[in-house]
């Protein structure tokens, strides 16, 4: 008895209907349990050294204050490094008016040129930050475009913890100034489906995957991340961020997610 063309068709959407589900109920799983393991986290025995690492190009919207919420509060030592290209870059005034207000931040004139200038203006700061008298333990890349609040800093490092074994932690991106169809399109793709980065992050988690890492907010433990060629080994790649988590994962060390978005 051969079946109709509406009865295939009604199969073959009732075949992928319980295929989505049954991904959407795994989804929902892994979310659940890493929340659960967020929400269970204290803070560190010690709060480690760190270094800021801001890459800017461009004066682009809210620039100035942006930069300046890297001074956002934090128990242990902190240093910030406002990363530019050149002299001639339109960040540069903003960066230096936010350096001006502390006197642990500078502004860095990096020269990068790289295909993945990102890349090379982090790698410029990380050397910097390794050849200092007191080297930090940790270094955190922030996006010029992220404005931390006041417990960005402390969650961040909160996930990333006292265990050695997690070499780095990320926080999930949010776009919060969202303009226009296609602006709303990729934030409703980004935070509202299985391609949001909590639920990548979770079901990598539960399957023992590669850890699709964020570079838009990360801490990374510094020597882990030199030992595994840094920033610099990375210029000349797209999906620099994914990359990292790949050689910690290729190690057996662990990549965690904040609890707070950036």
């Amino acid at each position: 008895m051969s079946l109709s063309p509406v009865a295939v068709a009604s199969l073959a959407v009732a075949a992928w209907a319980l295929v989505a589900l049954g991904f959407t109920g795994v989804t929902a799983f892994a979310v659940a349990r890493l929340v659960g393991r967020q929400r269970a986290r204290r803070d560190p025995g010690r709060w480690p050294s760190l270094w800021l690492l801001r890459p800017c190009a461009g004066d682009e919207p809210g620039l100035e204050e942006n930069l300046a919420s890297s001074f956002a509060p934090y128990p242990g030592e902190r240093r910030v490094l406002f990363l530019v290209a050149a002299e001639d870059d339109a960040a540069l005034p903003a960066a230096r008016r936010a350096a001006a207000k502390r006197d642990d931040a500078e502004v860095v004139i990096t020269g990068a040129r790289a295909a993945n200038r990102k890349s090379a203006q982090l790698a410029a700061g990380l050397a910097r930050a390794g050849a200092a008298p007191s080297p930090p333990e940790v270094v955190v890349q922030i996006d010029s475009d992220v404005r931390l609040h006041d417990e960005s800093l402390r969650d961040l490092l909160r996930a990333l913890g006292d265990d050695p074994k997690t070499a780095a932690a990320f926080a999930i991106p949010v776009e919060l100034d969202v303009a226009g169809a296609g602006d709303l399109a990729a934030s409703g793709l980004l935070t509202a489906s299985h391609h949001d980065f909590l639920a990548i992050a979770a079901l990598a988690e539960l399957s023992g995957g590669v850890p699709s890492m964020s570079g838009v907010l990360a801490a990374h433990r510094r020597e882990v991340l030199e030992d595994t060629g840094g920033f610099a080994s990375l210029a000349d790649l797209l999906g620099e961020d994914y990359e990292v988590g790949r050689r910690l994962h290729a190690r057996g060390l662990g990549v965690a997610v904040a609890a707070l978005p950036a």
